[in-house]
């Protein structure tokens, strides 16, 4: 998983930086230091966040290709 992909999750879910620290019981700071790749995403906290937001394999994989089709701009909206 990679950081922009938890950062659309956090997003996808309506939530802040804050909300998904205190859902994950970590800090605000270590999410905003994953989402801007100064971190790496721990598989302790990965699977924190596949455990809080019900996340299986392919449901990421998924939520990595619709990342993936937006920074390429091949989203019809």
């Amino acid at each position: 998983m990679t950081p922009k992909t938890m950062r659309m999750i956090r997003l996808a879910y309506g939530m802040t930086q804050n909300e998904l620290a205190d859902r994950l019981n970590c800090s605000q700071q270590l999410i905003a230091m994953i989402e801007r790749g100064e971190r790496r995403l721990s598989k302790r906290m990965r699977g924190r966040l596949e455990r809080v937001f019900d996340l299986d394999a392919d449901k990421i994989e998924t939520i990595q290709r619709l990342k993936e089709m937006f920074e390429d701009g091949e989203s019809n909206c």
